[in-house]
């Protein structure tokens, strides 16, 4: 009987003993472990050497390579007239009426002067000052033995009033004078006066402008 005391005795103490190392282990927040005594095993928490497991990381969605962009070409703007050219000019024109800022209707007669020293021709031509690149030429002006002309132009119908006009007026080779002989020959057989370039001159270009106010 005092054999079985003890032995009741040793397990109260080996009980004692693994509950306080229990609580010593939970205390210290220590979570991997492994307890053992002979022929008992206890183990808690996640084993030791392991780790707890990584987050799947999400998928990065793949990198789509774009073409770069191409900005449009600007489309060519006509190139304004001047009044005189940057290149040396065989001949020379002006306009003395009208002048620049007087009030015009329908039609009316432009005058002016010309030094022609080859065999070139003086045109007038017209147009709206708001249709850069587009100009009507007119009659072809009389000249004198002076070099003093004279033209018959017209400035548009009745839905212009209140417009700028700009004439011009300069000499041209036997090349563009074709070309303007051309648009002369195409309105009279069709009845469609179709506005052109500013033909290549062989003098300044002198330029007035005016308001159309009647019709």
């Amino acid at each position: 009987m005092s054999d079985g005391r003890h032995l009741n005795i040793l397990t109260t103490v080996i009980l004692v003993f693994f509950g306080l190392l229990i609580g010593w282990n939970l205390y210290k927040g220590i979570t991997v472990r492994e307890i053992g005594i002979p022929g008992f095993t206890v183990k808690f928490g996640p084993g030791e050497g392991s780790s707890p497991p990584k987050p799947t990381p999400a998928e990065e969605p793949p990198t789509v390579q774009l073409p770069p962009l191409s900005r449009p070409e600007p489309s060519p703007q006509p190139e304004p007239l001047t009044t005189t050219r940057s290149r040396q000019q065989p001949n020379t024109v002006r306009i003395l009426a009208p002048r620049n800022g007087e009030q015009v209707g329908a039609r009316g007669v432009v005058r002016g002067t010309s030094n022609i020293n080859d065999k070139s021709h003086v045109w007038v031509l017209v147009h709206l000052k708001l249709l850069a690149g587009q100009w009507w030429p007119q009659d072809k002006p009389r000249v004198d033995a002076n070099g003093n002309w004279e033209a018959l132009v017209y400035f548009g119908g009745p839905q212009d009033i209140g417009f700028d006009f700009e004439i011009a007026v300069a000499t041209f080779d036997e090349v563009a004078e074709k070309e303007i002989l051309q648009y002369h020959e195409h309105g009279r057989k069709t009845g469609q006066w179709l506005p052109i370039h500013f033909p290549e001159g062989t003098s300044n270009v002198d330029i007035v402008t005016v308001r159309k106010t009647s019709h």
